[in-house]
């Protein structure tokens, strides 16, 4: 192991040097990643790209790309393996960061109108199987424009960000709220 790996982990050397990749692997992760080491022992590919979540030292858990492979001696036996680590922790939060934007409203924080119908297609096919209603609630807030109008549109801002915070308080956890337009 080398410092940038035990830094990554937030580990000592000899800490690291005493454990598997599979200690320090997060549990969902640990049978996808046997898997593919033992196809790389076996022999099915020279090497392997896999990406995986690591724990560091404080159970915290990162996001890497691990690439491995095996040097093997004349008769094929594999004597040890190669593998690069790394972190790609920050890319992830990205992608995750650029994936809520797409499907959330930047000024409330409320699933965007594009998250509706597919929440609706799999609350009609549930109330299908189960025999249940599915309902809809649209809201107006009239007189909004003379909010804008008479105090700003930051004023504006304040009120769609209490409305949304207080009708989701109002809502079950399968429920969904949606800013749909303007108001």
């Amino acid at each position: 192991v080398n410092s940038a790996y035990c830094e990554m982990l937030a580990m000592t050397a000899p800490e690291v040097l005493t454990l598997t990749i599979y200690d320090v692997t997060f549990p969902e992760d640990v049978e996808r990643s046997r898997v593919a080491f033992g196809r790389l022992l076996a022999g099915d590919f020279d090497n392997y790209a896999i990406e995986k979540r690591l724990l560091r030292a404080d159970g915290t858990p990162i996001w890497t790309k691990i690439c491995a492979s095996v040097v093997r001696d004349e008769d094929g036996n594999a004597m040890y393996t190669i593998g690069l680590v790394v972190d790609t922790t920050e890319t992830h939060r990205l992608t995750e960061r650029l994936a809520h934007a797409a499907s959330h409203d930047h000024l409330t924080g409320l699933a965007a109108r594009s998250v509706l119908q597919d929440h609706l297609q799999r609350c009609r096919a549930s109330a299908a199987r189960s025999d249940e209603l599915v309902a809809v609630l649209a809201v107006d807030l009239d007189g909004f424009k003379q909010i804008n109008d008479r105090f700003g549109h930051l004023a504006g801002d304040e009120v769609l960000v209490e409305v949304a915070r207080r009708l989701e308080s109002l809502v079950r956890a399968s429920d969904l709220v949606v800013r749909y337009g303007g108001d």
